[in-house]
């Protein structure tokens, strides 16, 4: 993360500079994905709890019709597959270096 915000830091020194260098499409990118990066690190704790009340399967009412069903199956499909694509990498590394002391620990990583 410290290279993102130095990154921030330089390129918002000159911001004229950096939009005649980059033009508008690859300033407001390089606005959205550097610094964002960091926000979005910042944010995600506080996000990520109400987020799993919310898609919790026990909480929401199963309609028989597919099309109300749909924002919250692709909701669960998405948060879920975040979470695997997240911690998968982290248990593969714990398997592979043989540091099974350390697995039950990869759960806690989004905290």
């Amino acid at each position: 993360m410290k290279g993102f915000l130095q990154t921030s830091f330089t390129h918002g020194r000159r911001p004229r500079e950096t939009f005649r260098e980059l033009g508008p499409l690859g300033a407001l990118c390089a606005l959205a994905l550097v610094p964002g990066t960091v926000i979005s690190a910042l944010l995600y704790p506080f996000l990520m709890l109400p987020a799993a009340f919310a898609l919790w399967p026990r909480l929401t009412a199963p309609d028989p019709d597919f099309w109300a069903n749909l924002p919250t199956g692709t909701s669960l499909t998405i948060f879920l597959g975040g979470s695997v694509a997240m911690l998968a990498p982290a248990a593969l590394g714990c398997l592979r270096r043989g540091w099974l002391d350390l697995l039950p620990f990869v759960v806690l990583l989004p905290f």
